[in-house]
């Protein structure tokens, strides 16, 4: 009995001390376990700290707003007379642009002046005496006109050819079209200017007809009143004497400057037929005659040979606008057709313009290379 008491408290023994061990193996078990969650959770919570803090760190770089406009800029352009027949000839009303037209529409902006009206008037200046200098252009010409041109001068000398009637028909077509218009061959107030705006640039086009002698002072009130609402004013005046190519006319350099003085950044002048020499006044340019673009004038070389603008344009922010002009001579061939003049006839052009121009050495160095930029 005493034998079977000692066994039962052996197994009773054994027994009790297998369930301790089971209770602290697991005991160290579920220890651990809480610690490496413990652990895992606070690298959680350093990643999410980590990954929120971050982006506060980051500094993003300052892009700037750059503003670009490629403008190119012509002189005269005659469709009626000779370059109508041609034209007619050709069956093509796009016949007086074909080599230049590529150039024309590289542009954001292209302008230039339409030396008369276009209108449904049977053409006269095929004729004989004083008729052949009285245009009307082809309404068949506004296609090929919007195609290459954003905006055209009527400030001009033939553009009341003929008479009211015919102004008011030009304006008409140029409505119905793509093309804006500017310049009023009297000078009246009420369509003086036009603005264009491109790319985040916006440009004032005013016309101006000298030979009327009235209303400049509508002209000059026109560029103050606009001066607010662009960032660049263009006049394109029609002036000067025919023919002159070593220096433009006292009147010219006298009503360029104030044209200056009231507000305009460029002026560009049409109307001698010829190239005439450029100015710097209080460091805007004056450019006071590109000559003829597309004509028939055939009896110089002067007068075959012409300049076109070639503008780039840069506004950064809100700062003043940068810019370089290319000069490009062009060549007028035996069919009235314009195109980019070749060597040596171009770099005799810039030559001479580099000659008899009114700036300092430094840009007339720049006009021998073909080209100005803003100093």
């Amino acid at each position: 009995m005493e034998h079977t008491k000692k066994h039962l408290w052996f197994w009773l023994a054994l027994f009790t001390g297998l369930i301790f061990v089971s209770v602290l193996f697991v005991t160290i078990r579920l220890s651990r376990s809480s610690s490496a969650s413990q652990d895992i959770l606070k690298a959680q919570t350093q990643v999410e700290e980590i990954h929120i803090s971050t982006p506060e760190q980051i500094i993003e770089p300052t892009v700037p707003d750059v503003k670009q406009v490629h403008m190119i800029a012509v002189g005269d352009m005659m469709l009626d007379r000779t370059v109508y027949l041609y034209t007619l000839g050709a069956k093509d009303f796009y016949f007086p642009f074909q080599k230049i037209g590529d150039f024309l529409q590289s542009a954001d902006i292209s302008v230039g002046n339409v030396e008369g009206p276009i209108t449904n008037f049977v053409s006269v200046a095929n004729g004989e005496g004083s008729q052949r200098l009285v245009f009307t252009f082809s309404p068949k010409f506004v296609g090929p006109l919007e195609t290459y041109f954003d905006v055209v001068s009527l400030a001009n000398n033939h553009m009341l050819n003929f008479g009211e009637k015919g102004l008011a028909q030009a304006r008409e077509f140029l409505a119905s079209s793509t093309l804006g218009y500017f310049g009023d061959p009297l000078n009246r107030l009420g369509n003086i200017s036009t603005i264009v705006e491109k790319n985040g640039i916006r440009f004032a086009f005013i016309g101006f007809h000298e030979l009327v002698e009235t209303g400049f002072d509508n002209v000059l009130s026109e560029i103050e009143d606009l001066e607010d609402q662009v960032d660049l004013t263009i006049v394109y005046p029609h002036w000067g004497y025919e023919y002159v190519t070593t220096n433009p006319s006292k009147p010219q350099i006298e009503e360029a400057h104030a044209l200056i003085d009231a507000g305009a950044d460029f002026i560009i002048g049409t109307h001698p037929h010829v190239i005439q020499p450029i100015e710097i006044y209080k460091e805007k340019l004056i450019f006071y005659s590109l000559g003829n673009f597309v004509f028939d004038q055939y009896f110089s070389e002067e007068t075959q040979q012409g300049l076109a603008l070639d503008f780039a344009f840069e506004k950064v922010g809100a700062e003043k606008i940068d810019f370089e002009v290319k000069l490009v001579p062009i060549r007028i061939s035996e069919k009235s057709q314009p195109y980019i003049a070749l060597s040596p006839e171009k770099e005799a052009i810039l030559n001479a313009l580099s000659k008899y121009s009114e700036v300092p050495s430094s840009t007339q160095e720049m006009i021998e290379k073909g080209f100005i930029s803003a100093q």
